[in-house]
């Protein structure tokens, strides 16, 4: 079986299958949704589609807890 990292350099992308739980992610998603009301998010060109926010309490401990699993 392919590691994360490996899979990373291959596919651009890693699917963390079970890293959130339904509860995480809806807190997560009310918590970006009131940045985007408060007018605190960007556009970032890499998904022009997308909000991004940066800096935030939050988001910054899901990245560690992302760059943990690898």
């Amino acid at each position: 079986m392919q590691n994360t990292v490996e899979l990373f350099e291959q596919n651009g992308y890693v699917h963390l299958k079970r890293f959130l739980d339904l509860d995480n992610c809806k807190e997560l998603v009310e918590e970006l949704n009131k940045y985007i009301e408060q007018g605190k998010t960007t556009r970032d060109e890499q998904c022009p589609n997308s909000e991004a926010i940066h800096g935030t309490p939050t988001f910054d401990k899901l990245l560690g807890k992302i760059i943990q699993t690898w």
